[in-house]
């Protein structure tokens, strides 16, 4: 037998309904077993009436027929020996009217007795010895009843009751009564109570079906009951749990719109993680929360803010990026307990603990850039709605400040050379009209690789493009953090240094220069060399024209040799190997 067709099987499956529908199915058995109940009590009554009937119909009118002729017969022998012994002829009479009524109530009853026909075998020989006693009867009654109403003082009793006619006349009374009795306790008596006897049996019957189809009836109506109470306590928990989750929803749905809202309103990474510190404070009170970064792939977890303002809680023992489980599987990570088997093996190096903990990983830009860690008891782990509240925290923030840094780039980008990530000429105008507006003196190098076009045409333009970044880095190594670097064009830069003397400048560059010597050698590049033009702005002096002025003076450098600084406006040093200073209003001699 396969498990679907066995009874095991299909009560496996009654059980696995939903709790509605097995009610709904029990029901109806119910139902079917009410009316198969019905249904035997019905058949039941009828046979008890099928039984009954005839004995209430006629056999019970037949024996009390009898009855009354067994009666009458006797009154009237009795009445016989009345009208003998009365001495009175009037009374005598008398009794003989009331002995001929007697005789007329005996036929009345017997014609009654009659009337249904013959109902038992033999029954019919029977009536025909009562009918023959009953004609001998009336043939002796009238002569004998001739005697009875003597006038004469000369009636003799005894006499009357020694003749013949008067002793047939008792032999014929005394055979109807014969057949009377045998009538009765043949057919009459025996056969009624047999069938009266057999009707209390089914009636008994009946009645004990009918208890135990009732009991059952009885017994399915209280585990429809019992189940009917079970599914209400079940409805009543599914609204309930139902209830509780609209309302996490709407919660969760508020401070993720509150979240929204936060962090449209800020522009910086700091400011992101000090909502998102705000947010899960408020949320997940009073589950403590803290935020690890990673410094890099391999390298130390950093805490950022945590949620615990009485530092208490025992931070992360989690020391580098590629221990976290959570951070290397990029998932979210719920451990009820240390204990288990598939707990994070640092979750019980807590101290203080036993410890549950929820770590949900932050992503930026497509990759893991810390994690989100929550710990409690194992009493009472994380629940489903923390996590998800710590989920939806992690991905608002990392999507924001994904967005910042994808804005942050794009505008570098805008505002920078894509070759070598400087400043393009419009961003540098843009910083200097800024300094120039705070009133910030600065000094500004043109500088231009020297024979750029030679080297591209020998050596290719990815060798060009080579050389340009690496004298970028060169730059970037020797100026000062807050030093302006253009790529002014094609191998044109321009360096603004604000607050600097002009000779601290010339220093800058002379290191610029040396540390090109040694990018070159290190990139394995064919040597090159570049030359400046200095000029510091003067006053209020337009950006436009210092930069004229500096780029006089790199053309002077250019003209002297190339490979050096040239300062513009200082004649005492103009004979400098590497430093020549001309006057502006000499032109670009």
């Amino acid at each position: 037998m396969s498990r679907d067709t066995a009874p095991g099987g299909a009560f496996e499956r009654f059980w696995r309904m939903r709790e509605d529908r097995r009610v709904v199915a029990i029901g109806l058995v119910l139902g079917i077993l009410f009316l198969g109940v019905a249904g035997v009590a019905w058949r039941r009554l009828a046979l008890i009436e099928q039984a009954i009937a005839p004995v209430q119909e006629s056999l019970v009118p037949a024996r009390e027929a009898l009855v009354e002729v067994e009666r009458g017969l006797l009154s009237t022998e009795v009445a016989f020996l009345d009208v003998a012994s009365e001495g009175d002829p009037v009374e005598r009479v008398i009794a003989v009217n009331e002995l001929l009524e007697a005789l007329r109530l005996t036929e009345v009853a017997w014609r009654e007795f009659r009337r249904g026909g013959p109902r038992f075998d033999g029954e019919r020989e029977l009536w025909s010895r009562f009918d023959r006693a009953r004609r001998r009867q009336e043939q002796y009654a009238g002569p004998v009843g001739l005697q009875l109403v003597d006038p004469t003082d000369s009636f003799d009793v005894d006499a009357l009751l020694a003749t013949p006619q008067m002793r047939e006349l008792r032999k014929a009374l005394s055979e109807q009564r014969a057949v009377v009795k045998e009538l009765l306790d043949r057919h009459y008596g025996a056969e009624i109570d047999r069938r009266v006897a057999r009707a209390a049996d089914l009636v008994d019957a009946a009645k004990i079906e009918a208890a135990a189809l009732f009991a059952l009836a009885g017994g399915g109506a209280v585990v429809l009951l019992a189940l009917l109470w079970r599914a209400a306590r079940i409805h009543e928990r599914e609204v309930a749990e139902r209830e509780r989750l609209r309302a996490a929803q709407e919660r969760y749905n508020e401070i993720e719109a509150k979240l929204r809202r936060a962090l449209d309103m800020v522009s910086d990474e700091r400011m992101v993680f000090g909502k998102m510190r705000e947010t899960l404070a408020a949320a997940l009170d009073p589950v403590p929360v803290e935020l690890l970064l990673a410094t890099s792939e391999r390298g130390p977890l950093r805490r950022e803010f945590t949620t615990d303002e009485s530092g208490e809680l025992p931070g992360c023992p989690v020391d580098l990026a590629r221990n976290c489980p959570a951070l290397q599987s990029g998932a979210t990570r719920v451990f009820d307990s240390p204990e288990e088997i598939d707990s994070c093996p640092y979750l019980a190096q807590h101290p203080g603990g036993p410890w549950a903990a929820a770590c949900v990983p932050l992503n930026v830009t497509g990759r893991a850039a810390g994690v989100l860690h929550a710990v409690t008891s194992p009493e009472s782990p994380p629940s489903a709605e923390d996590v998800a509240i710590l989920e939806m925290v992690s991905a608002r923030t990392g999507d924001r400040i994904t967005l910042l840094r994808a804005m942050a780039e794009s505008e570098r980008q805008a505002r920078s050379d894509p070759l070598t990530g400087l400043l393009n000429r419009r961003s540098l105008e843009g910083a200097v009209a800024r300094l120039r507006e705070r009133g910030v003196p600065y000094v500004v190098a043109y500088g231009d690789l020297d024979r750029f076009k030679r080297l591209n045409d020998t050596h290719g333009h990815e060798t060009g493009d080579r050389a340009l970044r690496a004298f970028t880095r060169a730059l970037r190594d020797s100026v000062r953090p807050d030093d302006l670097v253009s790529r002014y064009g094609g191998e044109e830069f321009v360096v603004v240094l604000p607050e600097c003397r002009i000779e601290d400048a010339v220093r800058i560059l002379e290191r610029v220069r040396n540390r090109l010597a040694s990018e070159t050698r290190i990139a394995g590049l064919p040597p090159f060399t570049v030359s400046f033009g200095v000029a510091a702005a003067e006053g209020d002096e337009l950006f436009e024209s210092v930069l004229a002025r500096a780029d006089a003076a790199l053309l002077a450098a250019k003209n002297a040799g190339r490979d050096r600084v040239v300062v513009a406006g200082d004649e005492s040093s103009a004979d400098h190997p590497a430093r020549t200073i001309i006057d502006p209003a000499a032109g670009s001699a």
